[in-house]
């Protein structure tokens, strides 16, 4: 909250409310900044901000990162095609991802998906042996990950603010 005071975004990104495949750190991601997002801009949530001078500011859009479910049953499908057989918590493709629609802005990364790489590589906490990206090959993952997808929070999209193609479309 005091982040959001100090620099004063005028989009946020947080992780869908599933934390994208249940991992309790992303779900707990989601819920935290969805209250920051709504409470900083309320005068009355931490009143000792206004003496240090942080102001009560309100984000324009706050969106979730997700992954699409017709998009992960391909790359199942095309895995499988390979001979590829994915591991078990990859049997129930209906809890797998979100359902198209919750996708509201489709972002082209391609120009990324090296440096992308890179910051998977980082992590390796979250590539497990057995996961799906760790097991197709980079050309196979490159083909599933050139777009990103985001779903513009609810409020938003019911006044008609969510944008397409670009997070800060008439933000600029």
């Amino acid at each position: 909250m005091r982040l959001i005071r100090q620099i004063r975004p005028q989009v946020m990104v947080t992780f869908e409310e599933g934390g994208g495949y249940g991992h309790p750190d992303h779900k707990a991601a989601h819920r935290h900044a969805k209250a920051a997002f709504y409470a900083a801009s309320d005068p009355t949530q931490y009143t000792e901000h206004l003496a240090e001078g942080l102001e009560p500011y309100a984000p324009k859009r706050l969106y979730y990162s997700a992954f699409p479910r017709s998009v992960f049953q391909k790359l199942i499908q095309t895995a499988k095609e390979m001979g590829i057989e994915p591991p078990d918590r990859y049997k129930d493709l209906e809890s797998m991802g979100v359902p198209d629609e919750f996708c509201t802005t489709h972002v082209d990364v391609s120009a990324y998906l090296e440096v992308q790489e890179q910051a998977r590589q980082c992590h390796r906490s979250q590539l497990a042996p057995d996961s799906l990206f760790t097991l197709i090959p980079e050309e196979l993952r490159r083909q599933f990950t050139h777009t990103d997808c985001f779903a513009c929070e609810g409020k938003m999209l019911k006044e008609g603010g969510c944008p397409t193609e670009d997070l800060f479309e008439g933000l600029r």
